[in-house]
């Protein structure tokens, strides 16, 4: 083995780069590569070598465990690679700055802004690629908002950094179109996780001013995407349709904050209200709003139908169904979405994800008009049991007659007022229906349901209590909340 290793080394050490990408792909492939880390970070790392061995040496430095000195050696040769004349080295070295350890990576990117805000200017394609990809995973981190939080000059970089990125959302190259929407959708989905595990009341989170930061990139993504809206669509059509799937989050999740008000509280807790971003969407009424909704929806609805890609059909449906709830809003919207959702349940290329199918039908029934609602209570019970995960069957059970309960308030409630009660809402007779009862009474896991259903009514009251929306463009009768309301507000639940 040492034999082995001497002979590595030593063709680590040639000029030759064929010998030099040889031995490193050798040694991806052993166990033990720390005995030969220090020859890869000297001979490779800071030397001027092809783009291929460079991206090789950092593909094995990632999977080691590196001493500070060679870290400091690491880092210079990324600086020298930057004012290499090759883009695609400089495009190599970039890709490593994801694995710099934080304590290094603070120093490296203050030194490095210029060199770093150029290759967003670059020719190459790959060059953009790779600063695009690599600080779309880097400036979402939680460490590096911590950073920012201790170093105003570095907050107001990244902060530039982010607006190349979403500008980059229209890049001419496909690949780094792509990459753009992903970053912008991975900044969008750890703002979420994070703001919701401080609802929560989880202690180890960001901070306040780690939030507000992470509040104002959000806010300022979601007015640039809400600006160039139209183009965004029109950039997304012209991708590959292996890559539209990246392109739909990012514009649903900014067009769903405007068109519900939910930006002007993120822009509260970025602590910035009273900036310019605050007044570039106060302009905006209401109607053109619902318009901005629409346009989306008719953007994504014809995927629903002419795409033969199972995830892509999900992904849609998920984020339609995420707008049809913005005042305004239509069941249209959320039937399409579930209709092209349970069409799924019968490919064999997703049968694995019947869950996820289930899941996302019947977290969702309350967008439905009523009576789709209860066209599909039976055929939602009968899908449950074929659901492998007890947890999963509950959850969905639960859902299910939380749905149910609601639209029996709603028909009690009608008839209570003297209205002729709608057809099809009799709920009782559903669940006397042999096969339902049945499944019904062979539960095992009676407290998980218990659990499951106290949770989704609790959800539901909770939501309650917030303050209705000034638009009630839709009936209520459409809503579980409506429901609800109506039931509540006469003790039906006591």
């Amino acid at each position: 083995m040492d034999i082995l290793f001497a002979q590595i080394q030593a063709d680590l050490r040639s000029n030759d780069a064929l010998r030099q990408s040889g031995a490193l792909q050798q040694s991806a492939a052993g166990r033990d590569i720390a005995v030969i880390a220090k020859s890869a970070v000297e001979e490779i790392v800071d030397s001027p070598v092809s783009a291929v061995c460079k991206k090789l040496a950092f593909d094995l430095i990632r999977s080691t465990r590196l001493t500070p000195d060679l870290w400091d050696t690491v880092c210079s040769g990324i600086r020298n690679d930057f004012h290499f004349p090759d883009p695609d080295v400089t495009a190599a070295a970039v890709s490593i700055l994801a694995a710099i350890p934080s304590y290094r990576l603070s120093r490296l990117i203050t030194d490095c802004n210029m060199e770093i805000s150029d290759c967003f200017d670059s020719p190459s394609d790959n060059l953009r690629f790779s600063i695009t990809e690599t600080l779309g995973c880097v400036l979402a981190r939680d460490d590096l908002v911590t950073l920012c939080e201790n170093n105003i000059t570095l907050l107001d970089r990244v902060s530039a950094w982010w607006a190349r990125i979403g500008a980059n959302m229209l890049d001419r190259s496909d690949a780094v179109s792509k990459v753009a929407f992903e970053s912008v959708g991975r900044l969008f989905q750890e703002f979420n996780s994070k703001r919701m595990s401080r609802l929560a009341g989880d202690k180890l989170v960001d901070s306040e001013n780690s939030l507000a930061i992470r509040s104002n990139w959000v806010s300022s993504m979601v007015d640039f995407v809400w600006k160039k809206r139209s183009s965004l669509m029109a950039r997304s059509l012209i991708l590959p349709v292996e890559n539209f799937r990246a392109t739909v989050f990012p514009v649903v999740y900014s067009v769903k904050a405007v068109a519900s008000g939910s930006v002007e509280v993120i822009r509260k807790l970025s602590k910035s209200s009273g900036s310019v971003n605050g007044s570039s969407v106060q302009v905006d009424s209401n109607a053109e709003k619902l318009v901005g909704v629409s346009d989306v929806v008719t953007h994504l609805a014809p995927f629903l139908v002419s795409s033969l890609e199972p995830a892509l059909i999900y992904e849609v449906g998920i984020d339609m169904l995420y707008l049809a709830d913005v005042p305004g809003g239509k069941p249209e919207w959320a039937s399409q979405s579930i209709i092209a959702i349970l069409t799924l349940w019968d490919r064999q290329e997703f049968a694995s994800a019947r869950e996820s199918i289930v899941r996302a039908v019947v977290t969702n029934l309350h967008l439905l008009d009523l009576h789709m609602q209860v066209s599909l209570f039976k055929r939602l019970l009968l899908m449950v049991r074929n659901l492998r995960a007890e947890s999963d069957r509950m959850y969905a059970l639960a859902c299910i007659c939380r749905t149910a309960l609601c639209v029996d308030l709603f028909a009690k409630e009608s008839v209570r007022r003297g209205q002729k009660p709608l057809a099809g809402t009799d709920i009782a007779s559903l669940f006397e229906d042999a096969r339902v009862n049945d499944d019904l009474n062979s539960i095992t896991s009676k407290s998980i349901f218990r659990e499951e259903l106290v949770a989704s009514l609790v959800e539901s009251c909770f939501q309650l209590s917030l303050p209705l929306p000034e638009q009630k463009n839709t009936g209520m009768d459409s809503r579980v909340i409506g429901a609800l309301a109506y039931g509540t507000g006469y003790g039906a639940l006591n």
